[in-house]
């Protein structure tokens, strides 16, 4: 018997910036929030997901050749998918 199939999933890798309001919205004035930076992108978290599955995953997809893109591409690889990724130089 053989395990899954790999699986190839192209498309976006990006990083998410989500404010998480400390409260309901403040009509006509500043709310306050905390920021939080986490991976995304529809390709990406497929791809995440289905490494957790524990079927064989590759990712293909592009990032530019920053902190945040070495960031996504790391913790990608360390749920187990592979990134077969164009890094941009000189592009965020």
């Amino acid at each position: 018997m053989t395990g899954p199939s790999p699986v190839v999933v192209v498309g976006d890798l990006i990083t998410d910036v989500v404010a998480v309001l400390a409260g309901p919205l403040a009509t006509g004035s500043d709310t306050p929030a905390t920021i939080q930076v986490s991976g995304g992108g529809q390709a990406a978290n497929t791809a995440a997901w289905i490494a957790a599955q524990g079927v064989p995953v590759t990712l293909v997809g592009a990032v530019g050749d920053d902190s945040a893109g070495r960031d996504r591409v790391a913790e990608l690889e360390r749920v187990g998918v592979e990134c077969a990724v164009e890094v941009h130089p000189g592009c965020a």
